[in-house]
């Protein structure tokens, strides 16, 4: 008999884009999932709450993987979960770690492989594995076919470390969101001469790159980050103004794009009742971990004229989706509730 997960994963990971491509995962495949973007905020959520199954990263500043870990272990609960390493790197680069953890699953993360990890806790059996693209939409088609005219995207290889044209395009979304800020934090760490802090956003940059398709890019940023590692500073100069000149290239075609496919609302004004209704649909959904079709109320709700105050309302509550951060959702429903 199939034993359903009761109680969310916890994922942590600094990289917004992966961290969104792993809850986006689980939570697609009926997986509950929770996600912390640092070890400091994995630690607090853990002392709050109790997981079936943790994944950590490794590369985060302040508090890595390994020293996250430790300190989760130190929390006494009723409800220890397994602690999983979860690495873009190869399983030999990280094999001095590996030991510490329950175990290892390479990011993206591929769903035969976390199907496994969770029958070796005894979590779940088989399900259901692969996305179904039967509900693309004409304007999703769309989509991907724009992008895949960015000069350096295999929009393909995307796609396979997305799992569908909808995920992608939260992907590709959130990284045009991201990069710039991303780009802010290299030139500073570049201007100090912080070696270790040039590898972690080369080793950022490298790993988001790869999820959007952006191959050649993602290699360069791999080059860059193995020149830090190696304290190669001439190197480090040679690789670094090129891809930060690539990376804002990428984000300009992006914003093109972005700019091109942005939601117009079309159902004129919404009343407060039926706003109000569609935050306590949302509220429901939430308490289930359907973060799904959360994301298609909000959709639904921008197709009306809101106001400012509703505006912000809903891109504060896509913003907390995309983390699939539970507790932030249901304050901000619960605030939204309170105003409306």
């Amino acid at each position: 008999m199939e034993k359903d997960i009761k109680l969310p994963i916890l994922v942590v990971d600094d990289n917004e884009i992966s961290r969104l491509v792993t809850t986006e995962t689980l939570l697609s495949h009926g997986i509950p999932a929770e996600s912390a973007e640092s070890g400091m905020e994995a630690i607090k959520m853990y002392e709050e709450n109790s997981y079936s199954l943790v994944l950590m990263d490794q590369e985060m500043p302040e508090l890595n993987g390994v020293e996250s870990m430790r300190r989760l272990r130190r929390i006494e609960t009723n409800t220890p979960a397994p602690i999983v390493l979860l690495t873009a790197n190869t399983e030999e680069s990280v094999k001095d770690v590996i030991s510490e953890f329950d175990g290892y699953i390479k990011k993206p993360i591929d769903l035969s492989a976390i199907d496994q990890l969770l029958q070796k806790f005894n979590l779940t059996k088989n399900f259901d594995i692969g996305h179904s693209l039967d509900n693309v939409s004409e304007e999703d088609e769309l989509w991907f076919e724009h992008y895949s005219n960015i000069a350096g995207i295999d929009s393909e290889a995307a796609l396979s470390h997305t799992g569908s044209i909808q995920l992608m395009r939260k992907v590709v979304e959130c990284f045009a969101l991201e990069v710039n800020p991303e780009l802010d934090v290299l030139r500073s760490h570049l201007n100090s001469s912080d070696i270790e802090g040039i590898r972690i956003s080369m080793h950022t940059l490298k790993h988001s790159a790869y999820l959007i398709g952006a191959l050649d890019l993602s290699a360069q940023a791999e080059a860059a980050e193995k020149a830090a590692q190696a304290l190669d500073t001439d190197k480090i100069n040679q690789l670094s103004n090129p891809i930060i000149e690539a990376f804002i290239i990428l984000s300009q075609d992006m914003d093109k794009i972005t700019e091109k496919f942005t939601h117009k609302p079309s159902n004129g004004d919404i009343d407060s009742k039926h706003f109000h209704q569609g935050l306590e649909d949302m509220h429901q959904l939430i308490e289930a971990f359907d973060y799904e079709n959360c994301l298609l109320i909000c959709d639904m709700l921008k197709d009306y004229n809101l106001t400012e105050e509703q505006h912000n309302f809903i891109h504060k509550m896509e913003e907390a989706l995309w983390r699939a951060d539970q507790h932030e959702l249901l304050q901000l429903i619960g605030e939204g509730q309170n105003n409306d």
